[in-house]
C-alpha cells in the first residue's frame, strides 16, 4: 500500500514537475518571443478594423489567475486611424495605464484570442459625436451602431472571441462630446465590475456600477454639482437573432430610483419594447419637468414628498415615434430657498401622456391635473390637457396669487435679479387649434396678468414700480394701464398686438400691432446706458409722445424669423412729440410707411418743428444694402417735401448754436415745394471722407423768402457726377423776375475751385442783379455776425460782390442772355463767350452786347479782378448805333466823378482800344485809364462842353451851352489823365464849329476854338434868338459857312481865361 501511494506520489510529482516546467517553459518561450507576440496581436487587431491599437509592454504573469496565463499590458491606447508622418498627435479613444487579461497561450500562439477576465485601472476614455451624427468609436471599428449588415454579421467586427466571467474598471475616467447638439457628460468610474462574453453568437454582460457625474449638459438640462450613481444591469445580444435584452436593471441617482426592463429586436422589423419606473424623494425628476429651470444649487428639499413616474415604450424608432406612455403623481413636494429661508410647499399634481399608435400624433395626449404649489406669499393652482398634435384642441386653467420677491433666486437665469413684487394670474382657455380652418380656442379665452410694483434687474438694466395689466383676449395679446420706471425713467405705455399668438403658432393671420408710449422726462443716457447720448439728445427729455402702429402678413414674418432679415410691413405713426433740450420742439409728427427689404416707401411722413411744418412723401429703393454695407450696390430716392413756413433759426439752430452764416438767422421759407428722385452708390454713405457720386433730378422747386425780395419758381434739375466729372443736364428756374437755363460739363470738380474746368451753356430772358446780389435789410435784425468779408461788403454797404476775393475755375460760359440789370445799368441782351481763369481774368470772346436804348457794343478783350485795388477793363470795342445815355458810366479821379451824358448826347458808332481801371465798387477810375476811339456821333448834342462854355461866357452867347448837330467825326485819346482832341468838325444848329485841344482830369483844360464871326453881331444874335424860338430845338441843319472867330480858351483847374486868336504857345 505505501509502495503504491510512493508510486502516485511519484508520477504526481513528475506530472507536477512538467507541468511546472511547462508553464517556466512557456513563459521562458514567451518572454523571449514576446515582442513578437505583441507585434502579431496589434498586426492583427489593426488589421481587423480601421482603428489603431498600440501599447507599451507585454507581460506574462503564469500564476495570476491560474490555470490560465495573465497578461500585463502596460500603457495602452487606441486611436480612431494610424497618425501619419508630419501630422499632430490626435486624442485617443482609450487610453490606460495597465490592462490585466487572462487568456489561453497557447490559442493566442495558434491565432485564437480568447479572453476569461480583464480589469482596467487608471485611465481615460473620450467619446465624441461628430457633427453627422457618427462617433469617433464606430469609425475606429467600421461600423455603424444599429445597422443592418446584409452580409449577415456586422462590418468591421473581428472575429475574436471574449468570454470574460469578471470585467473590472478602476478609476477610470470617461468625457463624452456630442457636436450635433453641444451636449456634454464628464464622469468618473470608481468603481465597475461586469461580466462580458464577446463570442460569436452572443454578446452578454452585466454590470455593477460606482460613479459620480461631475458635469452634464443636454438641451436645457445641466448641472456643475458632483452626484454619485451606483447602476446595476444585465444585458444581452443574441448576434444571429439581432435581438437585444435589458434585463430589470435600476439606477440610483442622489435621490433618484430608476428601473428599467425590456427589449430590443434589430431584425427586419426592428420592434423596441422598454419598461420604465422612477421614484424620486428629490427635486431631479420635477426639474428634469420643468427643463432644467431650476437652480440646485440654490435650492435643497423638505419634507417627505415624492415624485413618481412610470410608463413604457414600444414600436419601431426608424418608423417614427414609437408608442408612449407615461403616468406621473407628485405629492407634498417641498424645496426651501437658502438665501432666502423660505419655502415653496405643497407641490402636487397628477399627469399622464401618450403618444398614441398614430405617427401624425393625432391620437396624442398629455393632461396634468391638480396642480398646486405654494409660495412664501401666495399659491399657484392649474391643470391643462391638450390631445391630437395634428388638430390640437387645448383646455387649461391657471390661476396664481404670488408675491415675487426673492423668488428669482430658484430660477437658473443668471440675467434676472433683485426680483420684487406681486402678481396676480388669471386665465383659462378651451377650444381648437386649427390652422386649416383659421379657427384658435374658438376665438375664446382670456388670461390677465396683474402686476402691482414689480420690480427686477434685467441684464444691468433696471425695472421698479410696474403697475398694470398683460393681458390676452381672444386673438389680442397685450398691455394696459402700464406705470413703471426703467432706470429711473417714469413711463405710461399700452401696447395690443392682434393675432401674434396665431402667427406664432403657425395661423396664417396678418400680425396687428399698436404701441403708445409718455413719459413726463427721460434721462436718455440713464435709459438706454450710454453716455454719449447725452451729447446728441442733452440731459433730459420732456414730454415725450408717441403713437404708432404696424401691420405684417403671416409669410413675412416667417422670413424675418426665418432669416433675420428686413420683412415687408405697414408702419404707421399717429402721433409724435417731444421737447428736447439740444433743439426745437417737435410735435404733431405723424407718418405711414410701407417696409420692405428693397424698398422703403414713405407715403406721408410730417410734423412741425417749433412752429415750422413740413410734409414729406418718397420711394427708397435698396435702402438694405446699406446695412449689408454692400459697396456695390445703389440706393435711389425719390421724394416730394412741401411747408407752408419753415424759420432757419428752428431748424439749423442746434444746442443754442446756430449753424449757418448770422445773416439768415431771421431768415424764413415760406411756400416750400421740392420733388424729384436721386441715385447714390453706398459705397459714399459708408465712407464720410469720399466724393460722392450722384444723380440728381429735381422735378419741382420753388419757395419765397421772409427777408429776402426773391422767390423761386419753376425750377427744373438734373445733375450727374460721376468721380471728378459733373454734368448738368438741364438746369433751369426763375428767381424773382428773373429767370435761367443752363447746361454744363464741369471737370476736376473734387479739386479746388481753381482747378475746375469745363463748359457751361447760359440762356435767360432777365437777369436782375439788383435782386440776385443784394440781400433786403430792412427786414433783418441784429448784427451780422459770422459772415464772411465777401458777403459783409454787399450786404451791409449796398456794394456789389469783391470780385477780387473770389475764387475763379477755368470756364468756357457761352451765353446768350436778354435783359440784364446791375445797379442802374440796363442791358438787353448778351452774347458770345465769356472764359475765366484761375489767375481770376475774365476772357470776352467776340461778346456782344446790346443796350438798353438799342445798338450793339462787341467786345473782345479780357476783365482783370486779380487786383485788391483796381480792376483792369482792356478791350478791342466796337459800338454800333449807341445811345450815350445807355453809357452811364461813372468815371471817377480823385474826389470827382463824370459821366459822358454830362456833355455829350447823341448816337455814338466807334472802334478803338482801351486799358481802363474800374474800383471794386465798380465806378470807372479815368486818370489811370487809356483809350483811343474813332468816334461817330450822330443826331447829337454838346451840353455845357467846356471849350464852348468859356466861349458862351465870353461872347455872352447861351446858345453855346446846348449846341444841337446832325453829326460828329473825331478820334478821342485819353491817356496820362487827359483827353486829346484833334480838330473836330462840328455841323451844328449855329452853324459850323471847329474845336481842337485837350482836358485834364483835374478841371485843367486848353482849347482852340473857331466859331462863326456872325455870332457875335446883335444882330445876328437877335436872328439865332429868333430863329430858335421859330425852330424846333431838337432840329438840325447845316449853317451858311462863313468867317471864324478864332477864341483859345485855358483854365489850370482854378483859374480860366480866354482870349482871342491862337494864344495856345502861351499856355503851353
Amino acid at each position: 500500500m505505501a509502495r503504491r501511494k510512493r508510486k502516485i506520489l511519484r508520477i504526481a510529482g513528475w506530472v507536477l514537475l512538467g507541468f511546472i516546467s511547462f508553464i517556466s517553459l512557456t513563459s521562458l518561450v514567451f518572454y523571449l518571443s514576446r515582442g513578437w507576440v505583441k507585434e502579431r496581436a496589434l498586426a492583427y487587431l489593426n488589421e481587423m478594423q480601421p482603428g489603431y491599437v498600440n501599447m507599451g509592454k507585454i507581460n506574462l504573469i503564469p500564476f495570476m489567475d491560474f490555470p490560465r496565463a495573465a497578461i500585463q499590458l502596460k500603457n495602452v491606447r487606441y486611436y480612431e486611424s494610424a497618425r501619419l508622418k508630419d501630422s499632430l498627435p490626435a486624442d485617443p479613444i482609450l487610453s490606460m495605464n495597465e490592462i490585466f487579461v487572462s487568456l489561453d497561450v497557447i490559442d493566442l500562439i495558434r491565432g485564437d484570442l480568447i479572453v476569461t477576465r480583464a480589469k482596467l485601472e487608471e485611465g481615460n476614455i473620450g467619446i465624441v459625436v461628430y457633427e453627422d451624427s457618427v462617433t469617433n468609436l464606430e469609425r475606429a471599428l467600421g461600423i455603424r451602431f444599429g445597422e443592418k449588415d446584409d452580409r449577415g454579421g456586422n462590418q468591421g467586427l473581428p472575429s475574436l472571441r471574449i468570454d470574460l466571467d469578471r470585467l473590472q474598471l478602476t478609476g477610470i475616467q470617461l468625457e463624452m462630446q456630442d457636436r450635433t447638439g453641444g451636449s456634454y457628460v464628464d464622469l468618473m468610474i470608481s468603481d465597475l465590475e461586469s461580466q462580458f462574453s464577446y463570442l460569436p453568437r452572443l454578446v452578454r454582460t452585466a454590470v455593477e456600477l460606482d460613479m459620480e457625474i461631475n458635469s452634464f449638459r443636454h438641451l436645457s438640462l445641466s448641472s456643475e454639482t458632483n452626484r454619485k450613481l451606483r447602476f446595476d444591469s444585465q444585458i444581452s445580444y443574441d448576434v444571429p437573432f439581432r435581438k437585444i435584452t435589458i434585463h430589470p436593471s435600476s439606477l440610483a441617482l442622489s435621490d433618484l430610483m430608476l428601473e428599467v426592463w425590456g427589449s430590443y429586436d434589430l431584425m427586419d422589423d426592428p420592434f423596441l419594447d422598454l419598461g420604465f419606473r422612477a421614484t424620486s424623494e428629490g427635486l431631479d425628476v420635477l426639474n428634469f419637468l420643468l427643463r432644467g429651470v431650476l437652480d440646485m444649487e440654490e435650492i435643497e428639499q423638505i419634507g417627505a414628498g415624492t415624485i413618481n413616474l412610470e410608463g413604457s415604450l414600444s414600436g419601431d424608432p426608424a418608423k417614427g415615434l414609437p408608442l408612449i406612455r407615461a403616468t406621473g403623481t407628485a405629492s407634498q413636494v417641498g424645496f426651501r430657498i437658502k438665501s432666502l429661508r423660505q419655502d415653496v410647499t405643497g407641490i402636487s399634481f397628477r399627469a399622464s401622456a401618450s403618444t398614441g399608435n398614430l405617427s401624425d400624433l393625432s391620437e396624442a395626449v398629455l393632461q396634468v391635473e391638480n396642480f398646486r404649489a405654494n409660495f412664501p406669499e401666495g399659491f399657484i393652482t392649474g391643470r391643462f390637457t391638450a390631445q391630437n398634435m395634428l388638430l390640437p384642441q387645448v383646455d387649461m386653467e391657471v390661476h396664481a396669487d404670488v408675491e415675487v420677491t426673492g423668488l428669482e433666486q430658484m430660477i437658473a437665469w443668471d440675467a434676472v435679479s433683485d426680483l420684487a413684487g406681486h402678481v396676480k394670474l388669471d386665465g383659462r382657455f378651451s377650444g381648437l387649434l386649427d390652422r386649416t380652418g383659421d379657427d384658435f380656442l374658438n376665438e375664446a379665452g382670456d388670461f390677465t396678468a396683474r402686476l402691482a410694483d414689480l420690480g427686477f434687474v434685467y441684464r444691468g438694466d433696471t425695472v421698479e414700480k410696474a403697475s398694470g395689466e398683460l393681458y390676452l383676449m381672444g386673438n389680442v395679446v397685450g398691455a394696459r394701464r402700464m406705470d413703471l420706471q426703467v432706470n429711473g425713467n417714469r413711463i405710461l405705455l399700452e401696447a395690443e398686438a392682434e393675432n401674434l399668438m396665431h402667427a406664432m403658432l403657425g395661423f396664417q393671420r396678418d400680425v396687428r400691432a399698436e404701441v403708445t408710449l409718455s413719459s413726463d422726462r427721460i434721462n436718455p443716457s440713464a435709459l438706454l446706458g450710454d453716455t454719449s447720448l447725452a451729447g446728441v439728445l442733452g440731459e433730459e427729455i420732456r414730454d415725450l409722445h408717441f403713437s404708432a402702429g404696424a401691420v405684417i402678413s403671416k409669410p413675412e414674418l416667417d422670413r424675418f424669423l426665418r432669416q433675420d432679415s428686413l420683412p415687408r410691413f405697414l408702419f404707421s405713426l399717429d402721433s409724435f412729440g417731444v421737447r428736447l433740450p439740444v433743439y426745437a420742439e417737435i410735435s404733431d409728427l405723424r407718418a405711414s410707411m410701407k417696409f420692405g427689404p428693397d424698398t422703403l416707401d414713405i407715403d406721408y411722413l410730417g410734423g412741425r418743428i417749433g412752429r415750422s411744418g413740413f410734409g414729406f412723401s418718397g420711394t427708397v429703393v435698396n435702402h438694405t444694402a446699406i446695412g449689408r454695407k454692400d459697396s456695390a450696390a445703389v440706393v435711389s430716392l425719390s421724394y416730394d417735401l412741401s411747408s407752408g413756413f419753415l424759420e432757419a433759426e428752428e431748424i439749423f439752430t442746434f444746442r443754442e448754436k446756430f449753424l449757418l452764416p448770422e445773416i439768415y438767422r431771421k431768415e424764413s421759407l415760406e411756400h416750400v415745394r421740392l420733388a424729384g428722385s436721386a441715385r447714390m452708390p453706398v459705397s459714399v454713405l459708408l465712407d464720410d471722407g469720399a466724393s460722392p457720386d450722384f444723380e440728381l433730378d429735381i422735378k419741382e422747386l420753388g419757395c419765397s423768402f421772409g427777408t429776402i425780395p426773391l422767390a423761386l419758381d419753376q425750377f427744373v434739375v438734373k445733375i450727374r457726377k460721376e468721380s471728378h466729372r459733373v454734368t448738368v443736364e438741364d438746369f433751369r428756374g426763375r428767381v424773382g423776375e428773373n429767370n435761367l437755363v443752363m447746361r454744363a460739363s464741369l471737370e476736376h470738380v473734387t479739386d479746388s475751385l481753381q482747378e475746375m474746368t469745363g463748359n457751361i451753356f447760359l440762356e435767360s430772358e432777365l437777369l436782375d442783379f439788383n435782386q440776385l446780389m443784394y440781400f433786403n435789410r430792412t427786414k433783418a435784425q441784429g448784427d451780422p455776425e459770422g459772415m464772411t468779408d465777401t458777403v459783409k461788403d454787399s450786404s451791409q454797404s449796398g456794394q456789389p460782390l469783391r470780385l477780387d476775393r473770389l475764387q475763379y475755375p477755368q470756364i468756357n460760359v457761352v451765353m446768350d442772355l436778354g435783359e440784364i440789370r446791375l445797379a442802374d445799368y440796363r442791358i438787353m441782351g448778351v452774347k458770345g463767350v465769356l472764359r475765366s481763369t484761375k489767375e481770376k481774368i475774365l476772357y470776352m470772346d467776340s461778346l456782344v452786347v446790346f443796350p438798353e436804348s438799342g445798338g450793339q457794343i462787341a467786345l473782345d478783350g479780357q476783365f482783370n479782378v486779380s487786383g485788391p485795388h483796381f480792376y483792369t477793363f482792356s478791350t478791342a470795342l466796337d459800338l454800333k448805333k449807341v445811345n450815350l445815355n445807355d453809357l452811364d458810366f461813372e468815371m471817377t479821379w480823385g474826389e470827382e466823378s463824370y459821366t459822358l451824358k454830362e456833355n455829350f448826347a447823341g448816337l455814338i458808332t466807334a472802334k478803338g482800344l482801351a486799358e481802363i481801371f474800374i474800383t471794386p465798387d465798380l465806378t470807372f477810375d479815368i486818370s489811370t485809364s487809356t483809350a483811343i476811339f474813332d468816334v461817330a456821333l450822330t443826331d447829337g448834342a454838346l451840353i455845357n462842353f467846356t471849350p464852348l462854355q468859356a466861349a458862351a461866357k465870353y461872347l455872352d452867347n447861351k446858345d453855346l451851352n446846348d449846341v444841337r448837330f446832325a453829326s460828329l467825326r473825331n478820334r478821342f485819346t485819353l491817356v496820362d489823365s487827359r483827353i486829346m482832341i484833334p480838330l473836330m468838325s462840328v455841323g451844328s444848329t449855329i452853324g459850323q464849329l471847329l474845336i481842337e485841344g485837350e482836358q485834364g482830369l483835374d478841371n485843367s483844360y486848353l482849347y482852340l476854338v473857331r466859331i462863326p464871326t456872325w455870332l457875335v453881331r446883335d444882330a445876328a444874335r437877335s436872328m439865332l434868338i429868333q430863329r430858335g424860338r421859330d425852330q424846333d430845338q431838337d432840329q438840325i441843319h447845316e449853317m451858311q459857312m462863313g468867317k471864324f472867330l478864332v477864341l483859345t480858351a485855358w483854365s489850370d483847374g482854378v483859374a480860366s481865361e480866354i482870349k482871342t486868336g491862337d494864344r495856345r504857345d502861351r499856355y503851353q
